[in-house]
């Protein structure tokens, strides 16, 4: 069915656009994307992925980014719009180790995910990060031992606002002994510019949330339908005919519920690619 509505290799490529990243050669530099196994990407290429990758295999892709040095930086698995981003992650985490990629993004054109694979798990963005902000990440190396140790006192949030407050003149050595110094002083704010900039962050995450709910309103549609294929519209389990999830072939052996629900979970399991598996 035709939509005007962007589907996922269309948003992905307008991400990546945006954060500096390049399918093809140009004035800015050379293409800093490959396919997978270092394959140069060609205009060909992608127009054979289709607009929601429905033409690749399994509805995903793997991409390879590259740094100044032309050296992996991190792996992109692109999905379509109707399989979650975490869906393949141990599939993405082999590749991005079999190319020495510490980071990845798992993405399906809603909703994005950046995982450094040395940091734990991967964490909810709202765009993709760009190669210089990606190489920042890597570089930066707190040291967490000092971090630890830094003493908060009571005075903290006014210490980091106001570092001299105690040298100033209406301190008089407590709050409650500096009652008109502490409700006369104005904490300044940032520019307008930098106000835009929090709030068009907060409407962006506001977007993610808004996709996350989409999601879970897909799959459990998904549940629904799946449990009406094995249920059908008998209320009595144990007598009625069914369609085995795993044949189709349409049988009439006696179903307990505990055999019902099993098979259930384990379609759905294999539909979303271990997404959702029942414990």
């Amino acid at each position: 069915m035709h939509t005007n509505e962007a589907t996922a290799r269309i948003k992905i490529n307008k991400l990546l656009e945006e954060a500096g990243w390049r399918f093809f050669d140009s004035e800015e530099g050379k293409a800093n994307i490959l396919l997978e196994n270092h394959v140069k990407i060609t205009q060909e290429h992608v127009d054979a992925w289709g607009n929601d990758f429905e033409k690749t295999k399994h509805g995903s892709l793997d991409f390879l980014l590259l740094d100044s040095n032309q050296k992996p930086l991190c792996v992109l698995e692109a999905k379509k719009e109707t399989l979650h981003p975490l869906s393949a992650k141990e599939q993405a985490r082999k590749y991005a180790k079999s190319v020495d990629a510490q980071y990845i993004i798992l993405s399906n054109g809603i909703v994005h995910y950046l995982w450094d694979l040395k940091k734990g798990n991967p964490k909810p963005i709202y765009k993709f990060p760009s190669p210089k902000e990606i190489g920042a990440i890597k570089e930066w190396n707190p040291d967490r031992e000092a971090l630890a140790k830094e003493p908060i006192g009571e005075d903290f949030i006014a210490a980091v606002q106001m570092p001299d407050y105690a040298e100033r003149p209406e301190w008089n050595g407590s709050p409650e002994k500096s009652k008109d110094f502490v409700e006369k002083t104005i904490i300044p704010l940032p520019p307008i510019e930098t106000q835009s900039q929090i709030v068009a962050q907060i409407e962006k995450e506001q977007e993610l949330v808004n996709a996350n709910k989409q999601l879970i309103e897909i799959f459990e549609q998904k549940i629904k339908d799946r449990i009406g294929k094995v249920w059908g519209s008998s209320t009595t389990l144990s007598t009625s005919s069914s369609t085995s999830l795993s044949t189709g072939e349409e049988t009439t052996s006696p179903r307990t519920y505990a055999e019902t629900l099993d098979e259930t979970n384990s379609a759905l399991a294999a539909e979303s690619g271990g997404m959702y598996e029942h414990k």
